[in-house]
């Protein structure tokens, strides 16, 4: 028969060619069929399986992870990643078997995450690093699942995005340093209730909205004291 339990993965990488680009790429899945561990638990203790009836309870989560290093030159490099990750749940009904939790039922989780950085060197005394990040995620939380979205009795569906930019310049004076950045943030988050629409679930108007810009612009100095 089929195995409860399924975990695949794997990792490569390397240099591209005689350039000066290097690359990492990973993959990690792993699958849990809750109702197939339990029957197949209790065949071999000789128990019958007669209790687990219903729908399965499934849990499937996955993560891939993407990187690329380049070297303009020896003062000027970048790097860029990318990341995904999901999370998918189903369980049964309380009434079918109350053993067996309900928190996964009906979980979806996608989320994305884009980001590039460069940091060159103006002087040997001198750097600059300059940073930005996108984050996307959806989730689709069953009812009464605080810690995902916004409680409540209905299934929410919540779509979260998030960007920021900073750029630092850091500078060695003397015994001392000089500091000075600047950064943005802008995030809109989206929740929704799921409603019943021809007999089929479908998410509802937005219950709540809200938008965000913030940034900032930061100056230091440091300087170390000799006794």
């Amino acid at each position: 028969g089929q195995f409860p339990l399924s975990q695949i993965g794997g990792t490569v990488g390397g240099q591209i060619g005689s350039s000066n680009t290097t690359y990492f790429v990973s993959f990690d899945q792993f699958g849990l069929d809750r109702q197939r561990l339990l029957s197949t638990l209790e065949q071999r203790a000789g128990v019958g399986d007669s209790t687990l009836t219903g729908d399965s309870h499934t849990l499937t989560a996955s993560a891939f992870a993407a990187r690329m290093d380049h070297r303009f030159s020896s003062r000027d490099t970048t790097y860029l990643t990318f990341n995904r990750d999901e999370m998918h749940g189903n369980s049964l009904n309380p009434g079918q078997d109350a053993r067996l939790p309900i928190r996964a039922k009906g979980l979806n989780v996608i989320q994305h995450d884009v980001a590039i950085a460069n940091t060159f060197d103006l002087s040997p005394n001198a750097t600059n690093r300059t940073t930005a990040q996108f984050i996307s995620a959806d989730t689709q939380a069953p009812a009464g699942t605080a810690e995902l979205g916004l409680e409540s009795n209905l299934a929410t569906v919540r779509h979260s995005r998030v960007f920021q930019a900073a750029s630092n310049l850091y500078r060695q004076v003397g015994g001392g340093n000089v500091r000075l950045g600047g950064d943005f943030l802008y995030n809109q988050m989206n929740i929704s209730f799921l409603q019943t629409s021809q007999g089929r679930m479908a998410p509802g108007g937005p219950a709540l909205s809200q938008t965000g810009r913030y940034a900032s612009l930061y100056a230091q100095t440091q300087r170390q004291l000799r006794p």
